[in-house]
């Protein structure tokens, strides 16, 4: 229209879309590499508009002399993603709508696992939130403008803080680029890991100082055992590690110990094993299932009877 001429696509680009429009041009002239953003701009209809921007450069001689900009209006598809937000504020998930790093908007999942208020959140920086030693994570997320999970603690009402798993990802919200902060309570788990890796190196430590055989398997397949191990059998680490649990009894005995790795059976019995030298001996086994190293496995203690 005659009120437009004279100006440039510039003038029509809104805050913080105008910010980081200046950013992509400036990192392109540097680089010489296209990149595309997406844009909140004023449309001829007044109203806001998103637009998707593809920038790459025009190059002479070796050297960037001008950026050239393809746009088309996304507003529809942004305007979907609000709507799918909508939904996702029932989400067990806690749920953050930031503007300029400001609270606006919070979901029941966050305020119970942060424990404060909707009043209490709405207006507060989500920086305040987060752990000051993992403010590093922050800023490598560039204030939560990156779109790639990652993990840092968050600080509750009551004092403690959680290990939350976080992701963020730009939207449209009441018609001003925003960011949606996605986040859930990851402590559970973390604690569980820390407990199974202590419960390992307790294991550990008490199997090396044991007398009997302690001996791990994963349906079947040697995975791990003690220094009592190699000297009841007298094959090597390397060698046991290629061998099925089964292999270390007498050959009269082989289906029998393949059916109680099967069975996943408990109760202590008697069989024959087999040394790597031939020799014969009868021995006790105690099996039972276990996690280690994060998987299911079997522990066999062996007494030499």
């Amino acid at each position: 229209c005659s009120s437009d001429l004279g100006k440039c696509a510039f003038d029509y680009i809104l805050e913080p879309s105008k910010q980081n429009y200046i950013k992509t041009i400036e990192r392109i002239f540097q680089t010489g590499k296209s990149e595309t953003i997406e844009l909140l701009g004023k449309g001829v209809d007044s109203r806001n508009h998103w637009y998707k921007s593809i920038l790459f450069p025009s190059v002479r001689s070796g050297k960037v002399e001008s950026v050239i900009v393809l746009i088309s209006d996304i507003t529809g598809e942004k305007e979907l993603e609000e709507r799918y937000l909508k939904f996702s504020m029932a989400s067990a998930e806690g749920i953050i709508i930031l503007e300029e790093s400001q609270i606006k908007e919070v979901n029941r999942a966050a305020m119970k696992i942060l424990g404060y208020s909707e009043d209490e959140l709405i207006g507060r920086l989500a920086s305040g939130l987060i752990h000051p030693e993992d403010f590093a994570a922050i800023n490598q997320a560039d204030n939560f403008q990156a779109e790639n999970n990652y993990e840092v603690r968050v600080i509750t009402k009551k004092g403690p803080h959680v290990n939350c798993e976080v992701k963020a990802q730009t939207i449209t919200y009441n018609g001003q680029e925003a960011r949606v902060i996605t986040f859930k309570d990851i402590s559970k788990r973390r604690k569980a890991e820390q407990l199974a890796k202590l419960n390992e190196e307790r294991f550990r430590r008490l199997s090396e100082a044991s007398f009997e055989t302690v001996l791990i398997h994963e349906n079947g397949k040697i995975v791990d055992f003690n220094q009592t191990c190699i000297n009841m059998f007298g094959y090597s680490a390397e060698e046991l590690l290629t061998m099925q649990a089964y292999e270390l009894g007498a050959v009269e005995e082989h289906e029998f110990l393949i059916e109680q790795v099967r069975s996943g059976g408990e109760n202590p019995y008697e069989s024959m094993g087999k040394r790597k030298d031939g020799s014969i001996f009868y021995g006790e086994v105690n099996a039972k299932q276990m996690v280690f190293n994060g998987i299911t496995t079997r522990v066999a203690a062996i007494r030499d009877i």
